[in-house]
């Protein structure tokens, strides 16, 4: 099978049929691709966390884990660990999240 990324016109096409209230299925009939290429680009594009999101929900975590790092001293997973043990109340991010 030979595997195309959309271009910027199909996208754009994809967002106007979708704006028109197109179902993904007559999206895709429409232009010639799969309905299930339409429902991974529009949850790829709608679905997006903002980054101003996280800085607000983690904004204790991030003012706490800048405060307490120092690479000399702590590790990432040992002020995770802190954060989770002294504030169980607060959102937190896995250490995989911090690395990512």
């Amino acid at each position: 099978m030979n595997y195309k990324h959309l271009d910027e016109k199909m996208k754009a096409q994809i967002d106007i049929l979708y704006q028109l209230d197109c179902s993904m299925r007559e999206i895709g009939r429409r232009l010639n691709i799969s309905h299930s290429t339409v429902s991974r680009y529009l949850n790829n594009v709608h679905k997006q966390r903002s980054i101003v999101n996280i800085h607000v929900k983690y904004k204790d975590f991030i003012d706490y884990l800048i405060k307490h790092y120092d690479w000399r001293v702590n590790s990432i997973e040992a002020c995770v660990y802190k954060f989770r043990k002294y504030h169980p109340t607060k959102p937190s991010v896995s250490v995989q999240q911090v690395y990512n």
